[in-house]
């Protein structure tokens, strides 16, 4: 699934690159009925001021920041493959009053002089627990089958009533059930939602229809909606 947003760099830049950092976080809280992320992951650039649509060589002091929410599944959080250094930080719950503030005051930090300014250039969620109707889409008690390959060993918890499946812990290189990912290309804001497991991925599922739930209340919010 695919989302597309317009933007525009009106008269003041720094508050069009903070408000397009709370586009991205609307895309995640617009899927916290069927995805509740133990990852994020931040990528920061520097853009002209006076031409924001312009890439700058240079880059913020961390251009790369993760947060981890503790208490989630253990991940292996070192195996979400990065270039560079992250400055991570971890909180009680990835939600708007922790996501806000943090990506907010990374937009903050100083980028080549007073004719540039930080923006955010990619937010993504690979790992996170994801929601189930029923524990009878287990094959086998405690193992899923990830799209037809074999089956693999599961994390079932319950969150505020509802059953939700984790991927793996530590040493599981693969994608959770349900991830995402929003980037800033040119003058759009473009958010992919990937369903990397049944029965997410199956149309006419349960798990596939708060998907697809999700995606149509971006829509009526200004966002262009496609499936691939």
């Amino acid at each position: 699934m695919t989302l597309t947003y317009n933007i525009s760099w009106d008269s003041d830049p720094v508050a069009d690159a903070i408000a397009n950092s709370l586009l991205a976080m609307e895309v995640l809280d617009s899927f916290h009925s069927v995805f509740r992320p133990s990852v994020v992951d931040a990528v920061l650039a520097c853009r002209y001021r006076e031409i924001p649509e312009m890439l700058l060589g240079d880059r913020p002091p961390n251009p790369r920041l993760r947060m981890v929410r503790s208490g989630g599944p253990d991940y292996d959080v070192d195996l979400i493959p990065v270039a560079d250094a992250v400055v991570s930080s971890t909180v009680q719950e990835i939600e708007d009053s922790t996501l806000r503030p943090w990506l907010t005051s990374a937009l903050q930090q100083d980028c080549a002089g007073n004719d540039a300014l930080v923006t955010l250039e990619q937010f993504s969620c690979w790992y996170g627990s994801a929601w189930l109707s029923s524990a009878k889409e287990f094959p086998l008690e405690g193992t899923l089958r990830v799209n037809g390959g074999p089956d693999v060993p599961v994390q079932l918890t319950a969150h505020e009533g509802d059953l939700w499946v984790a991927a793996p812990g530590a040493g599981y290189a693969g994608l959770s059930p349900v991830a995402l990912e929003v980037m800033l290309e040119d003058e759009r804001l473009v958010a992919r939602i990937r369903a990397a497991w049944m029965p997410w991925a199956r149309p006419g599922s349960n798990q596939h229809g708060r998907l697809l739930a999700a995606s149509e209340r971006l829509a009526e919010k200004g966002w262009q909606f496609s499936i691939d």
